[in-house]
């Protein structure tokens, strides 16, 4: 982390859950006079509580003394706003999300809104010349994020995950290879089990791969779920780093696509869609192109290997063909690349 590099403060609202007999829920029952808060909507013309003088405190105010009745309850403590939520003095909480992750974690009758209240910016600055504590703050940064990776590795593919952390000058102004602070995959789990200090160093370090990366996120898509858009963050990649970024990978596949067939086989195939026709396509989308646009006598190689990549099937490979099949794409390729068939 820099100095002064901005992240986001989350700001949740806590609600109190009763139990009915047939469903744990947000439920109230005829006797219970307090506001039932389902959504953000939902808090004009409730009894809101807040810690005095915190961020909570300032949004609340604004709906303090509205025509729908708002009123506002302040604490000291943001225990004793809690406390008041959970005897109905008050029908909900503004509280930062990290908070109220702990709240309701040792509270079963409480719950968190699905949505956000608000997100605010905030920041640490360091002096000048404090280059210790800038380090420690990394360093602790990292492994936070590690951390927290591993803690949900049971969510990811089982392919396996990757990340990279990259600073937004870095993605807004690129250069070749691009710089990043952090760098995490499943090859890279042991090393930091074994020793995090190789993983989280302060080390400059750069990663040639990144520019494909960056050109996939560019690509319109619907999975993108948190930030801002990413043209928004990412610049547009040259060309000639994205072809850079995947030249030596394809050239290696010539001796790499017999222990790794579907890795080699379907970068093969979008890498000759990306030199030929421009196109940025996922490993998979790139064997669906390959199909109609390459030689058919390899459709069962590409479909073996579209196959293996989505699911837990591990099909057998001509050793022969694999080589074969290699030759003939890094030929093609090539080929573009020295007719200047590809597009700038």
């Amino acid at each position: 982390m820099k100095k002064g590099e901005n992240m986001k403060k989350k700001i949740k609202i806590a609600v109190f859950m009763m139990f009915c007999i047939f469903a744990f829920t947000g439920c109230t029952n005829s006797s219970d006079k307090s506001k039932k808060v389902e959504s953000v909507e939902d808090i004009t013309g409730a009894k809101i509580g807040v810690q005095l003088g915190t961020t909570g405190d300032i949004y609340a105010s604004d709906y303090e003394g509205d025509d729908a009745g708002t009123t506002v309850e302040r604490y000291n403590k943001m225990a004793d706003a809690v406390q008041a939520l959970k005897q109905k003095k008050i029908d909900c909480v503004i509280i930062d999300e990290q908070p109220a992750l702990s709240v309701t974690k040792d509270n079963d009758d409480l719950k968190i809104l699905d949505e956000e209240f608000t997100n605010e910016d905030y920041a640490i600055c360091i002096a000048k010349g404090n280059d210790d504590l800038k380090e420690k703050i990394n360093s602790e940064t990292k492994q936070f994020i590690w951390d927290k990776m591993l803690e949900n590795e049971q969510l990811f593919p089982k392919k396996g995950f990757e990340f990279s952390v990259v600073l937004e000058d870095n993605c807004r102004n690129i250069k070749h290879p691009i710089p990043y602070e952090l760098h995490g995959s499943r090859d890279w789990i042991e090393r930091y089990k074994e020793d995090k200090t190789i993983v989280i160093n302060d080390d400059y370090k750069v990663d040639p791969d990144l520019a494909s990366h960056f050109n996939v996120i560019n690509v319109p898509n619907d999975k993108m779920d948190f930030g801002k858009p990413s043209k928004e963050v990412f610049s547009k990649v040259p060309k000639e780093y994205i072809i850079d970024s995947n030249y030596s990978d394809t050239l290696d596949c010539v001796e790499e696509i017999v222990n790794n067939p579907v890795y080699c086989i379907l970068n093969l195939c979008r890498f000759y869609a990306l030199i030929r026709d421009d196109l940025t396509l996922s490993k998979y989308d790139g064997g669906k192109w390959a199909l109609e646009n390459m030689d058919s006598n390899y459709n069962d190689v590409i479909k073996n290997a579209m196959e293996d990549y989505l699911s837990d099937t591990n099909n057998s490979y001509d050793n022969t063909r694999l080589k074969e099949f290699a030759g003939e794409a890094i030929s093609l390729i090539n080929d573009c690349v020295n007719t200047n068939k590809i597009r700038k």
